[in-house]
């Protein structure tokens, strides 16, 4: 049975022809190629008419009728399979004919619905501006319908880049951003919010330096083009970039041991606080289940791996002893090096972090679970700080109502004593490095 004939018609960036996946020349005539494009944009039949009209506007009609006839016997013998061309119309037999500006426009469709992947999608049909490089000197209304279309295109690729860079920017996905970011700078070098954009992509994946010198040439194009300085907002983000202590400072326990298992565990914990959705989450278990170290190993991973993610650092805060509301807030504010002046200490330290980026680690705060006024101390920080992240471990749920539990469940075990290799598993690799770390 013989393969079914294919034809991808790509306007998107240029003018090309894909039939059965390989390449095609255009026709002969640039005419022919202005009536593919032209009719391959509509789903409806054109008249020969208004062809004559925009591929011919300043010849004389006879002349014009006289060029149709020709080009389309060009198109007729040369893409049958795919062109109806009748006395009347022309038409783009949709299948088997494809075409990027139609599934570009359909993948965008509900724009403000889609997921970050699904604009990603979308975008890979938009391989630069519509019919560049593409000219046709007898179609005046041709060339006058190219602009429109090529702006149309432009302005919903703008927005689908927009909407993906805010995206990856709220879920954390900093590195991800950055290339659409690029791309949004090339089609809108003007554009202040895709420059503070990219300043807030590169300064969240480490590079502070180049968010800076990003500043210096969104000024050096406004100056030169628009002869204008930056916008308030984005000389603010400059002056808080330069500000800033980078990269952030990082105060958790050192532990020279390696950490054993626990990366899956790592690599969820890492994605649901870069997400930033859930700012209170308690990593729950009895004692002696790893629970502190889980939580500093998160704490280092996203300090290594996103060092942007908290601008202001991240801290871990021991509780084992502290048995009240008014020493939990006081051991905080020593470990963020506050000072806390006065009769309210919760209320102090409230407005000391309102406006700060963090992941606190509050280790063993199972002793304080009972206490309404520490309950209250993490509410009234998280009510403060839009911000801030706390990372908590404990014996008991806190049982507030932006609480995600994370249960910690021990290490892998051989489930037999025939196990081929022991050595595989989790825990037999923890009692080992225990056991050298107390024979040396």
């Amino acid at each position: 049975m013989e393969k079914p004939t294919t034809l991808s018609i790509q306007l998107l960036g240029g003018f090309t022809l894909t039939e059965n996946g390989q390449p095609v020349r255009s026709f002969p005539s640039r005419a022919a190629d202005a009536i593919l494009a032209y009719a391959a944009c509509h789903k409806t039949p054109i008249a020969r008419e208004q062809l004559i009209d925009l591929i011919w506007t300043n010849s004389e009609p006879k002349q014009a009728a006289a060029n149709l006839r020709g080009t389309l016997s060009t198109l007729r013998k040369s893409a049958e399979n795919f062109v109806t061309i009748t006395r009347q119309y022309v038409a783009i037999q949709h299948p088997p004919v494809t075409v990027d500006v139609l599934q570009f426009d359909a993948a965008l469709k509900d724009l403000t619905t889609l997921t970050a992947d699904q604009l990603e999608k979308a975008l890979t049909f938009y391989h630069g501006d519509f019919l560049a490089q593409f000219h046709l000197r007898s179609g005046a209304k041709f060339e006058d319908w190219i602009l429109l279309m090529r702006g149309q295109l432009q302005q919903q690729a703008l927005a689908a880049l927009s909407r993906l860079v805010q995206l990856r920017l709220d879920a954390g996905e900093y590195a991800q951003g950055l290339p659409y970011a690029v791309q949004w700078l090339q089609l809108d070098p003007y554009n202040e919010l895709a420059h503070r954009q990219m300043m807030w992509l590169l300064l969240r994946t480490g590079q502070r330096n180049a968010a800076l010198r990003q500043y210096a040439k969104c000024r050096a194009v406004l100056d030169a083009e628009i002869g204008v300085e930056p916008e308030k907002a984005t000389a603010s983000l400059f002056y808080l970039i330069r500000n800033l202590s980078f990269p952030p400072p990082q105060q958790l326990p050192m532990d020279r041991s390696a950490m054993i298992g626990r990366k899956t565990e790592i690599n969820h914990l890492a994605t649901v606080i870069a997400a930033k959705k859930d700012h209170l989450i308690t990593l729950l278990g009895p004692g002696g289940d790893g629970k502190t170290r889980l939580a500093v190993a998160v704490g280092q991973h996203l300090a290594q791996q996103k060092v942007g993610l908290f601008l202001h650092g991240t801290f871990f805060v021991p509780l084992a002893t502290i048995t009240s509301a008014a020493e939990a807030a006081q051991t905080i504010a020593d470990t963020l090096n506050l000072q806390l002046r006065g009769d309210n200490p919760t209320q102090q330290l409230c407005k000391a972090v309102a406006d700060k980026e963090l992941l606190l680690i509050l280790d063993n705060f199972e002793q304080l679970v009972g206490s309404e006024a520490a309950l209250a101390l993490v509410s009234d920080l998280l009510a403060a700080a839009p911000q801030l992240s706390v990372l908590i471990t404990s014996r008991e749920r806190l049982d507030l109502a932006q609480e995600f539990i994370f249960d910690v469940t021990g290490l892998t075990l051989p489930q037999n004593d025939a196990a081929a290799n022991p050595l595989a598993f989790d825990a037999v690799k923890l009692f080992m490095q225990r056991a050298q770390q107390i024979r040396h």
